[in-house]
């Protein structure tokens, strides 16, 4: 009979990863989502990159995997990540998988003057 703490190598790598992430959902994404639907697994990650200790960093690249990491920094939202940590992560991913990824992050766009120039034409047509 094996040890308990050496029962975790049969686990499968998935059921690790949705467990990892749940945890850090807890953790990191403490309010109730808007839409009320859960959190998506893409803004758990994100949150731990943003938020998370190097213990936590380490975990999330041994359970989603390097791969996971960069499709999460090339499709983020704008806001997910701050400037500082988008960059500490560009830099260990682009070193770690030689996947070029942008400078830039995206940012939001308000487009207030547009929104305002109907309501704007319709008080002139009166």
């Amino acid at each position: 009979m094996q040890a308990p703490d050496q029962l975790s190598w049969r686990m499968p790598k998935l059921d690790i990863a949705t467990d990892a992430i749940a945890e850090f959902g807890r953790k990191f994404l403490w309010w109730e989502p808007i839409d009320g639907q859960p959190h998506s697994e893409d803004r758990i990650i994100a949150q731990t990159m943003n938020l998370g200790t190097f213990d936590d960093i380490l975990l999330l690249e041994q359970t989603v995997g390097n791969a996971r990491l960069v499709e999460i920094m090339m499709n983020a939202e704008p806001g997910w990540l701050n400037d500082r940590y988008r960059e500490f992560w560009r830099g260990r991913l682009s070193f770690a998988t030689g996947v070029a990824i942008p400078n830039e992050a995206p940012r939001r766009q308000f487009h207030a003057a547009n929104a305002l120039k109907p309501n704007l034409m319709s008080c002139r047509q009166r």
